[in-house]
């Protein structure tokens, strides 16, 4: 039934996420201002909603979405209702991988595709869209399998509660009175939100952010080291190794980041090999992530095209020149979507180093609303931080992918 469920779910979303993100992406593409019909307004707008629900990680979007899903399927539970978030959330990705695809299409094509009297609708459908084939292709194997295992996450009761609501295993002080204060008398005064309370917990979310922050840039340092190593094996075939590197991909991009952090913290102490908290999320996230980027930095180098080799043989160039002068930089250049794409999700996952007993911005916010039950503050205050964190990765990834294409493409 399991099986069942997450297959349900999986091709539900794959499905529904493409009929949203392909015209998104489309949109984006058509109405940038290199694209068919520039319109800064309409890309603005489809380019911050993009942005913004990549920012938030999948757990928080689950429970700020729960009355919109109760709206469209009428109840906020089941397999049914989790396809609602996880569509919203791929959507984005896949609007992100459709319009980098279509910017890889050679604008000569385009040129002549015009000049031959072809409509804007022609152009899209029966050249672009048939062009980018290759490179939606190679990066078709899109993330939302990395968000089942968080689905999991919420059916796991990971504390226990006393008759008051409040969590035995908290790392806040049990008190009861400060409870009523914050939580039943604001209540009935119905304020929507309390300022006040904000302005207490910063300090505790602030202390939060700066573990989630350091936790998550040393796996994504740890995942670069890893993906560049990995790519290189594959690329260059080099025997034995390259099996290894092949096991390791596929069972880490197939397996949720929850269930390796559980297995690297419970299961490693069995052996007699024990690490902190910290360690285990860091080496949790380089290794997933090391398994994805690897495979953005493969299709990379294996996108270059084989007439630049046959040229740069042709002028007398050895192969170690070949491979830094030609194939690399030009690698590195189409490879730089898929990676920021990777940089998001892996620090969106830091959302799950929770279930570990880390206290980052995602224990905080469960542990002040098992006590005191300042939801929409605590609430508030979890997306505000994640958005904090991911909005400047995320405009960012878009600037430099945008100045490395137009070098490539000198347009």
């Amino acid at each position: 039934e399991g099986i069942r469920d997450t297959l349900y779910m999986t091709l539900g979303s794959t499905f529904v996420g493409y009929l949203l993100g392909l015209p998104l992406g489309i949109l984006l593409f058509v109405t940038s201002s290199k694209g068919l019909k520039p319109n800064k307004i309409i890309y603005g707008i489809g380019d911050f909603v993009c942005n913004i629900i990549r920012s938030i990680p999948f757990l928080i979007l689950l429970i700020l979405l729960i009355p919109f899903t109760r709206l469209i399927v009428g109840k906020s539970y089941g397999s049914t209702a989790t396809i609602v978030p996880l569509v919203i959330c791929a959507a984005p990705y896949i609007a992100r991988v459709v319009e980098s695809s279509l910017n890889e299409v050679d604008s000569g094509v385009i040129e002549a595709a015009k000049a031959m009297g072809a409509s804007t609708l022609q152009i899209i459908f029966k050249v672009l869209l048939v062009e980018a084939k290759t490179y939606v292709r190679n990066r078709r194997r899109w993330g939302i399998r990395r968000y089942r295992g968080q689905i999991r996450l919420l059916q796991m009761a990971d504390r226990h509660h006393d008759s008051n609501g409040c969590a035995f295993n908290s790392y806040f002080p049990d008190n009861s009175e400060s409870r009523n204060i914050h939580g039943k008398e604001n209540r009935s005064q119905e304020k929507i939100m309390d300022f006040n309370i904000i302005r207490d917990y910063l300090p505790l979310y602030i202390k939060a952010f700066m573990l989630t922050i350091k936790i998550g840039w040393i796996g994504i340092a740890l995942s670069l080291g890893i993906g560049v190593i990995s790519a290189f094996i594959l690329h260059f075939k080099i025997p034995f190794l390259s099996a290894i590197v092949k096991v390791y991909v596929e069972l880490f991009r197939n397996t949720p980041l929850l269930v390796q952090l559980f297995f690297v913290y419970f299961g490693l102490p069995k052996i007699g090999i024990s690490i902190s908290a910290e360690a285990c999320g860091a080496l949790g996230l380089g290794l997933l992530g090391g398994s994805y980027m690897a495979e953005s930095i493969r299709s990379g180098l294996g996108a270059v095209k084989l007439s630049q080799t046959e040229s740069a043989l042709a002028l007398g160039m050895k192969k170690g020149q070949l491979f830094t002068n030609v194939i690399l930089p030009q690698a590195i250049t189409l490879s730089v979507p898929a990676v920021v794409a990777n940089l998001i999700f892996l620090l969106k996952e830091t959302s799950v180093f929770s279930a570990i007993s880390l206290m980052d911005l995602m224990f905080t916010a469960k542990d002040l609303i098992g006590l005191y039950y300042n939801t929409t503050e605590c609430l508030f205050m979890l997306v505000i931080f994640y958005v904090i964190m991911l909005l400047p990765v995320s405009i960012l990834g878009s600037i430099i992918e945008k100045k490395t294409r137009y070098k490539m493409f000198g347009d």
